[in-house]
Formats: C-alpha cells, structure tokens, sequence
C-alpha cells in the first residue's frame, strides 16, 4: 500500500534486483561442490574466470584500488617465488589453486557482483557440509581414517584431506548458522538452530585443540555483539559435551599437551624454528611459493624427521614460502572486505552475514597460529561468504527483503 499523501502520485517501490545468476551460479557451485569433490570446485572457478574475464572486457566490473593493489602484490610475489624457488614445479602447482580462492574476491568486489545468497543454495550449502563433517566424524570414531589421511592405505577421495582441515571448514559453517540464529527471531531462528547445534558438535568430534579457543572465540564475539549470552552459554556447553562424548575426554587431551614427546607438539616447534630460518634467508620473496618441502629439507634439524608437511602457522608458513610482500598482499586482500568487518566488528545493528564473517575472522586468525588456514577448500569457502556479505550491505533494505 503507497503511503503518499492524497491526490499525490504513489511513490514508485524500488524493485528487487534479478538474482545474477552468471555470478551467483559459478560461486554457489563452487561452494556446493568443495566439500565434497575439488573437481567441481575447480570446475566452477574455470567458469568464474571466464565470468569475468568477459565481464572486465565490456567494463561491467570496477575492482577496487585496494583489491587490484593485493592482488597485484600476489602476481608479483608468485612470479619472483616461481623465478627463484628451490621447486619451481611446486611453485606452478600453487600458482592455481591460489588464483581460484582470490576469485571470489573479484566476483564480490565487483560493480556487478552477486547479491544475498539464495536460501536454498544457503540450506543446501549447510546440509552438504553437515553431512561430511559427519563422516569424517564417525570414521575417525570407528578407526577407518578414509579421509582423515593418517591410514597409509587410504582410499583417494576428492575431499577434505583431514580433520584439522575439516574442523577450519566447520568452524566457518558454526559461525555462520550461529550469527544468524542470534540474529533471527521466531520461526526463523529455529531452523538456524538445528544447523549451529550439529555444528558445534562435529566441530568438538573432530578433536582438533586449536579448534577450541577459536570456538570460544567465535561464540564470545557473536553473543557479545548480538546481547545473548545465555545462547553463549549453551553453545559452549554443547561443545564440551561433544568433547567428551564423541570420542576421548577432554581432559585427557589437554594433559596430551604436557607431553613434550607428542609427535605433533615436537612437529609444530621444528615447523616454526625451520620457517625462521626460511625467513631469515629471504625474508622479503620467501623461498618460493609451494617450496615449503625443498626447504624443509634442507633446514631441518638433523634429528628430527626430514618432512612435515607445513609450518603450522600460516603467518609464518606465508613468510617462509612468499616473504613480507606475499603475506602484505594477503592482508590487502582481507582489507578490500573492511565494510564487512568494521559493520560486524562495531555497527549497532550489525547484518547476520557481518556478524558471521567478522566472527569467523577472528576463529580462523586463532587457529591460523596453530595451522595453515585460509587455504584450499575452507579458504575458497570464507571469500565467497565474505563477498556475498560484501553486497548485502551496498543492497537497499527493499532489495534484501527482495
């Protein structure tokens, strides 16, 4: 009903913009597919890339100066890390699958980008992710380790590669459903609480303790800002009981830490003592994008064993393969995304996407000092969510109710 004054013309309702599928489909595919097969993943960023290859040559898209500055600081630093790295064919390697988590940047950032993920691909998103979370869940339960990696002679599946990667990832999808069950009201909240619940859960079975203070994390900030801590509380109780119920107590896995014989407690000190001494070599280029092995091998210490996979800290894992300029031009990367976070991290009324985002950045910051984050699947993952937060904020409050 127009409220225009009598005998005035209605004032006309601005219309709800088409959904533009050319760039929500490639992304939503890409989110779809990347729990469960990273060739459809990659399959989805080929088309994305042709999106916006064409979109660029007819002048539909303005990428921010910000956003062209980190990518630009990437391209150079791969080029110098692929002209210098002691495993060029690594180098090459990476080269893609960085490339592939940096286009949902350009889609976001875009004049022309995606608007508010669809529902049904957001339900669909959350129950695929449910489902694998699930599984590795109830294989690591049993002893199988399908996917988990750890059974020498698994089955290759295009999946989620272990359970640290698959608690990053869940840890995502936790912070997302949870944002918007503290910031949906009746009926609407009820399905995000049957999505955050199982969340929390099967993040708390994958037994990952860097997954822990992040949790905290992510469920402080999220009820702080929304003023509901009793779902805090629940929350964290939730988790705890995961903790203990689905596989080892929670306890015995902090008396683990005590333990200066654990294989993986010695593995992360040698992973950051040798990114030092990368870092020292070449701190400004790095030893080369991808050549984290070549140099592992070559600085390791002499009693320890010869491979570990990464640094276990991403910032210095970043600094030992790019230099400064890689880890600055992943920061300017972030940077371009500020509206999302500064609106999560300080608006009044922040958007449930803002509040998710903003919360899974300072989850995913924490266990970044204990793993490799941002990368692969759960990387590609938390740029497409930021950047359809990104264009919720610049829609009108009509063309999100559209």
């Amino acid at each position: 009903m127009s409220t225009a004054p009598h005998g005035a013309a209605p004032t006309a309702q601005p219309a709800a913009p088409a959904t533009d599928w050319w760039v929500v489909g490639p992304l939503s595919a890409g989110l779809l597919c990347l729990p469960l097969a990273r060739a459809g993943t990659s399959a989805a960023s080929i088309v994305l890339a042709l999106v916006l290859a064409w979109r660029l040559v007819r002048r539909e898209l303005q990428i921010p100066r910000e956003l062209t500055f980190g990518i630009a600081c990437f391209l150079i630093t791969w080029g110098l890390s692929i002209s210098g790295s002691l495993d060029d064919r690594a180098s090459l390697r990476d080269w893609p699958g960085w490339v592939a988590v940096c286009l949902p940047v350009l889609a976001g950032a875009g004049r022309r980008a995606a608007g508010p993920l669809p529902a049904g691909l957001q339900a669909a998103w959350i129950s695929v992710s449910l489902l694998l979370g699930a599984w590795v869940v109830a294989e690591m339960w049993l002893g199988l380790h399908l996917l988990s990696g750890t059974f020498p002679g698994r089955v290759s599946l295009p999946m989620l590669p272990n359970p640290n990667a698959t608690a990053q990832y869940l840890l995502l999808l936790f912070a997302w459903c949870f944002a918007f069950a503290l910031r949906a009201r009746g009926r609407a909240a009820g399905w995000w609480h049957a999505a955050w619940v199982p969340a929390a859960l099967l993040l708390s079975g994958c037994h990952t303790r860097a997954s822990w203070p992040a949790f905290a994390a992510v469920v402080g900030f999220s009820s702080r800002r929304a003023r509901r801590p009793i779902l805090g509380w629940t929350a964290v109780a939730v988790f705890v009981a995961g903790n203990w119920l689905l596989r080892e107590s929670l306890w015995q896995r902090v008396v683990d830490l005590t333990a200066l014989s654990d294989e993986s407690i010695q593995g992360r000190v040698q992973g950051w003592v040798v990114a030092l001494r990368m870092i020292a070599r070449r701190p400004f280029t790095g030893e080369g994008l991808g050549a984290w092995k070549t140099a592992y091998g070559l600085l390791r210490s002499p009693d320890f064993r010869p491979l570990w996979p990464h640094a276990h800290n991403f910032y210095l894992h970043t600094l030992a393969e790019t230099g400064f300029l890689g880890l600055l031009g992943f920061g300017a990367l972030l940077w371009g995304f500020r509206r999302v976070w500064w609106a999560g991290w300080s608006d009044p009324e922040p958007a449930a996407e803002e509040l998710a985002m903003t919360a899974a950045l300072l989850g995913t910051a924490m266990v970044a000092l204990f793993d490799v984050t941002w990368g692969g699947e759960a990387g590609y993952a938390f740029l497409v969510l930021a950047a359809f937060a990104l264009r919720r904020r610049s829609l009108t409050p009509a063309e999100v109710r559209g």
